[in-house]
């Protein structure tokens, strides 16, 4: 896929406008990315989804857990436009303690998603 050079940078720029310094992002600037340059945005949760993938792993072997955080079938393997998906779905089953959605990261709804979807029994 060739994108023009242009085209990053003002993906990489928008980026770095709605981020600061090492936070998430919102889900309030997740929308508004995915808007903006859904490629660079399917990169940015994919990359959470590889994050919490390895920290699951990480918990199931390490002494003293209980086991995973989700229990995904070891044989899927999940695209960005998964991992988007379930975010966005549990975005849309809102929060339960009232705070405003738009300024949650979006991290915290993939890691809601990926327990409610795939949960261990």
């Amino acid at each position: 896929m060739n994108i023009p050079v242009r085209k990053w940078f003002i993906a990489a720029a928008a980026l770095m406008l709605c981020t600061g310094s090492a936070s998430a992002l919102t889900v309030e600037d997740y929308t508004r990315l995915v808007k903006l340059e859904v490629t660079v945005a399917h990169l940015y949760i994919s990359g959470v989804g590889a994050g919490l993938l390895w920290a699951n792993a990480f918990d199931e072997k390490s002494p003293g857990r209980a086991g995973s955080i989700y229990c995904a079938p070891p044989q899927l393997s999940l695209t960005a436009k998964n991992y988007h998906d379930i975010a966005v779905a549990a975005v849309g089953r809102g929060d339960a303690d009232g705070t405003r959605i738009g300024d949650e990261p979006i991290d915290y709804f993939l890691l809601q998603g990926m327990i409610a979807t795939f949960p261990c029994h």
